[in-house]
Parts: C-alpha cells; structure tokens; sequence
C-alpha cells in the first residue's frame, strides 16, 4: 500500500501531463484549503502542487533565505524546469 502512495507522488508530473493529453483541464493550487469541488464543478481537474525535497539552491538568487521554504523549492523546481 506504502508504494502505491510513493509512486503516485513521484510520478504526479507524468499524471497530470497525461490528463492534460487527454484534453482535460488542469487547474494547479498551492494551498490545502482550497475547494477542489469547485474546480470539479468547473469542469477541470484540480491538480495540488507539491515541492520536493531538493535544496532550493537555483531560488536563492531570486529570493531572500527567510521566505517560505516551500515557496522558495517551488521556483527552484520551475527554474529546473520539473
């Protein structure tokens, strides 16, 4: 069962890309209080954008070490391009 979450989490790119194939509409959100039934009933696919556990060293040119750890791994993973 463990693996079953581990995999979903390390291949939710490759899931939300397919979806997005499949001609659905993605929306992303950072935040847990969001209401994915809303964007259900909007016709889209809500899609929760997670960091990862890599150090958020291509961020720190672009932001102070103070802001929000999870900010900053977030634009350390787009600058990467994941």
């Amino acid at each position: 069962m463990f693996d079953y979450f581990k995999e979903s989490i390390e291949k939710r790119h490759e899931h939300a890309r397919e979806l997005k194939r499949q001609g659905k509409k993605l929306i992303g959100y950072l935040c847990s209080y969001v209401p994915e039934e809303l964007i259900y009933a909007a016709g889209a696919v809500p899609i929760r954008i997670l960091s990862n556990q890599d150090s958020p060293s291509l961020a720190e040119a672009h932001m102070q070490s103070y802001f929000c750890p999870f900010s900053r791994s977030l634009l350390h993973q787009i600058l990467k391009g994941d």
